[in-house]
């Protein structure tokens, strides 16, 4: 008998070292067929070059190897925090990408993800994993209990076998209701078209433009801020990986828009692959939101994704407005886990933001009966002391007046 070679890790720090993996990557890629654009190597190469290098991070790509056959490849990067070092994907700096290693279907599978996760555990103070399927990353460590954990679902429209139309009449009766009203109201307004940069590049890029300033002017209303929107770096991002994606390629962006006499009122950026058409971000135009032109965007990209022979998947988290076109929901797994004594404490500090979030929820139906004034005091983002007027008043509803 011929003993087999035992999976080696080597972790990439180069960027040549990277580019020489390149057509290695393709390969292992080629093995799973339902593999996501956020796990192409054109992608995390346009996501170092552009973004996490320029920003002072380091390379730490993982791999893992049994010979010379590539069993997986986890492109991560190391980015200094406050007191703190993080090893995170080489994504758009969303962390909204699902962002998790590339390994090869077989018997050597779980050993290689396991080699690689605890390695990756090595890289920096925390290790930061966002939206693993199925089950969470086997992560082990001495600070492993102490791991910030949370699951989200993505909705998924399932690719009917009798076309799009007679799966449409499968959905809630109001939301064919709305999707009919919305239309006539869209074609009242012009000459309504659905385009895409499959078909127009150009068009591709003008979109990217468009949505970014709406998602800018969303934030600045809300006075809100997202790294990667307000500073532009998502928007450079996605505009690179437009231009470089080859044209044939199977797994790309596909940039999609609703235009009104050739003016944008929706539009999305999708991530193609071979068996889904994912809804990265989209916006609308809130001036116009009256038209339904979101609603409508919505509907063309199901009906393109069918079309395609694709499901239709609406990522992270079932909002009420994703839920009324799913068929199913897939989990979704994001763990901060400490690594050193130094990531204690930022993973300690996303246990306190969660419990607070809870709390929130939990405590909201209280605040509203009770305390009405001082929640539409903080709505209208009234001064403090406009704040400690309104909860005077409202103390003063909820104490029984003394008779005179």
């Amino acid at each position: 008998m011929v003993s087999r070679s035992r999976p080696a890790v080597e972790v990439l720090r180069s960027t040549a070292e990277l580019d020489a993996l390149e057509n290695e990557w393709a390969e292992l890629l080629s093995t799973i067929p339902d593999h996501s654009l956020s796990q192409t190597f054109l992608y995390s190469r346009v996501a170092w070059t552009r973004l996490a290098e320029p920003r002072g991070s380091r390379l730490t790509v993982v791999t893992v190897r049994r010979g010379d056959e590539l069993l997986l490849v986890w492109p991560l990067h190391v980015e200094r925090g406050r007191g703190h070092t993080v090893a995170t994907h080489l994504g758009n700096r969303s962390t909204q990408e699902y962002a998790v290693p590339v390994v090869r279907p077989g018997e050597d599978a779980e050993e290689a993800l396991a080699l690689a996760t605890a390695e990756a555990t090595r890289l920096a103070d925390v290790l930061a994993v966002h939206h693993q399927p199925n089950a969470p990353l086997p992560v082990g460590g001495r600070f492993a209990a102490l791991a910030f954990a949370s699951t989200t679902t993505s909705p998924v429209a399932l690719r009917p076998g009798d076309g799009f139309d007679a799966w449409m009449a499968t959905r809630p009766q109001k939301l064919r209701w709305e999707m009919r009203r919305n239309r006539k109201r869209l074609q009242k307004a012009g000459a309504v078209a659905f385009r895409t940069s499959d078909d127009d590049p150009a068009f591709g890029h003008r979109a990217l433009d468009w949505i970014f300033a709406r998602k800018r002017e969303w934030l600045v209303r809300r006075h809100k801020t997202a790294p990667w929107i307000s500073e532009g770096s998502g928007e450079v991002f996605f505009h690179e990986l437009l231009d470089r994606m080859p044209a044939p390629a199977q797994v790309r962006p596909l940039v999609v828009g609703v235009t009104v006499d050739d003016e944008l009122v929706s539009a999305s950026v999708c991530y193609r692959s071979a068996r889904t058409v994912e809804g990265f971000v989209m916006a609308f135009d809130e001036s116009r939101a009256a038209l339904g032109a979101g609603n409508v965007l919505i509907e063309e990209c199901v009906r393109l994704a069918f079309d395609l022979g694709l499901d239709f998947d609406f990522r992270i988290d079932a909002f009420d407005y994703k839920m009324r076109w799913s068929d199913r929901e897939t989990t979704r797994h994001t763990r901060f886990v400490p690594c050193t004594v130094r990531g204690l404490v930022p993973v300690a500090a996303r246990h306190a933001t969660h419990a607070y979030g809870r709390l929130k929820v939990v405590s909201t139906p209280l605040l509203t009966r009770y305390l009405p004034g001082v929640l539409r005091a903080r709505a209208h983002r009234e001064p403090p002391t406009q704040i400690a007027a309104a909860l005077v008043q409202d103390v003063r509803a909820l104490v029984p007046r003394r008779a005179s």
